[in-house]
């Protein structure tokens, strides 16, 4: 008889993650760290239909302004995910060479004028950091690398595909590979180590 397998404590209270560009070129990150928010491109989507986070009508919305459908189905899955996720997700971002992550306040706020800036945006209480959960620096040359690719995709918004690397990364744990090696090389200097002893008069 199979008994059933345990579940990964750590994976399952994983919170959601997304990298999210801040513009062009991360142009609005600094903006973004001074005002401890998330930031996001002005887009035809009416605030009411974006907080409702229906997927089909928003991509609908798109194809409406002449957007190609499969841009359209993409740009639709990045308003919803910036309207509706939840406060505990992680918001992930690369620069300066580091890893940058903050949690951010449910509820999208609108700026007055856009002149140049995106006109929604919502608020990370806690701020960006480029530390780890223990203080650590966030370092992006460590970031595994399949995880270190994410910064090459050019969309604003969407789930890494090494998002649970990542989350390991941002709370200081090694990533599995790393894990294993170092347990390889303390098990090889174990026993060279007693080889040695057993040498020794």
């Amino acid at each position: 008889m199979r008994h059933p397998r345990k579940a990964n404590r750590t994976s399952q209270n994983a919170p959601q993650l997304r990298y999210i560009r801040l513009g062009k070129g991360n142009a609005w990150i600094e903006a973004a760290r001074d005002e401890s928010i998330i930031v996001f491109g002005d887009n035809p989507v009416p605030a009411h239909l974006a907080r409702r986070g229906d997927v089909k009508e928003i991509e609908r919305c798109f194809e409406a302004h002449d957007y190609p459908r499969q841009q359209a189905s993409r740009l639709a899955g990045e308003v919803t995910s910036f309207y509706t996720l939840p406060a505990d997700t992680v918001w992930v971002t690369f620069e300066d060479d580091h890893v940058w992550w903050c949690r951010a306040e449910e509820g999208v706020r609108r700026y007055g004028n856009g002149q140049g800036f995106p006109q929604v945006y919502r608020r990370a209480p806690q701020g960006w950091r480029n530390t780890d959960e223990k203080g650590r620096p966030l370092l992006l040359s460590n970031l595994p690398g399949a995880a270190a690719a994410t910064s090459r995709c050019r969309h604003t918004l969407f789930t890494p595909t090494a998002h649970r690397s990542i989350w390991r990364f941002i709370q200081g744990r090694p990533n599995r590979s790393k894990r294993s090696f170092q347990v390889l090389e303390a098990e090889l200097r174990e026993a060279v180590l007693t080889r040695i002893r057993r040498f020794r008069p």
